[in-house]
């Protein structure tokens, strides 16, 4: 799937100033501890994730800065509570497109970096859709709008990094209802977490 957007990671080719050697490519894994959410549609709703394993191209633009353009594979699920009749299962996905920042002027002895870094999320497209009790299709994403913010700071090792994240996203499923409660109320989710991250650069 992510095949479909690979166009958008070319762009940044062509925003490197030195040329392709100063291309760089990060791998990212952020891990929630934490999730705070709301969900339009459904009812005492549990969140289940949201997982978002993601790709990014970075391209220096001054001294110890990077310009990051990437794409991210969201992914959610969500119940009704207890308490309600009639239970209802949404899956929530979503193509994330990702421009951002990276600051790493700040070292520790040698061999340690503090990276900091601040992104904002688009989503660009996925799929989503209402299950009922007995596991039918109720209902299917006709679209997908949004936006949020991620923050993030972490050590960087080698190639390696590991640190903490901060994240805000909204996401509007449209046209995916629970027909038998407001076939005019779409389902959209908010959510911030915090956690941590993994990451590795090529």
């Amino acid at each position: 799937m992510l095949l479909r957007y690979f166009p958008f990671l070319l762009i940044s080719f062509f925003l490197a100033p030195s040329g392709l050697y100063a291309i760089q490519v990060k791998v990212s894994l952020p891990i929630p501890v934490s999730t705070q959410h709301t969900v339009e549609g459904f009812d005492n709703s549990t969140l289940y994730g949201p997982s978002d394993f993601g790709l990014k191209v970075l391209t220096p633009v001054a001294k110890d800065t990077l310009m990051g353009l990437g794409l991210s594979l969201f992914r959610a699920r969500v119940d009704d509570g207890e308490g309600v009749s009639s239970k209802y299962t949404g899956v929530l996905q979503a193509i994330m497109f990702k421009l951002g920042v990276e600051y790493s002027g700040i070292k520790f002895f040698t061999d340690y970096q503090l990276v900091l870094e601040l992104t904002v999320d688009f989503p660009t497209g996925g799929p989503g859709w209402v299950e009922n009790a007995n596991g039918d299709e109720v209902s299917r994403a006709q679209s997908v709008s949004g936006s949020g913010y991620y923050v993030s700071t972490a050590i960087r090792w080698g190639h390696l990094e590991g640190g903490f994240f901060f994240r805000n996203n909204h996401l509007n499923y449209g046209e995916m209802t629970i027909p038998e409660r407001d076939p005019n109320k779409e389902i959209s989710l908010n959510f911030t977490s915090y956690g941590i991250v993994l990451s590795y650069l090529f």
